[in-house]
């Protein structure tokens, strides 16, 4: 009987201990809102990211431009060696950053501006999600 307890409490703890490790941030996020006019940002709504992958982003719709740039920051702002990456519309693209790597499993957003300097804002939407694989 108490092998089977032992054997049960083990189990339980190391359930407990992967749960994290079997999460993932791998589920596409709506994005989409009015891109501000000027160089002024859009920021996506934060999500968890627990992997070194890059994420990716996607523009289906809008910007007259064709394109936004887009870069991963923490989810309140601070910057994790991301660089400003061109996404075209209709089309994805990957965004590198160091986000896990300094940070580990944390919260992190996508800014989204317009791709060049424009008078006026433009609305765009599509999907996000912090990790690739």
């Amino acid at each position: 009987m108490k092998k089977k307890l032992l054997l049960l409490i083990s189990g339980v703890a190391c359930l407990a201990v992967a749960a994290p490790v079997l999460a993932n941030g791998h589920t596409d996020s709506n994005w989409g809102d009015t891109v501000p006019w000027g160089k002024d940002n859009h920021y996506t709504a934060p999500q968890w990211k627990y992997e070194t992958t890059p994420g990716y982003i996607t523009l289906s719709s809008g910007s007259q431009a064709g394109a936004v740039n887009a870069w991963m920051q923490l989810h309140n702002g601070v910057e994790v060696n991301s660089p400003k990456t061109k996404v075209n519309r209709g089309s994805y693209a990957k965004v590198h950053g160091d986000a896990h790597e300094l940070y580990g499993n944390v919260r992190v957003r996508m800014a989204i501006e317009n791709n060049a300097w424009r008078p006026y804002s433009e609305t765009a939407y599509g999907v996000w999600s912090p990790d690739s694989y």
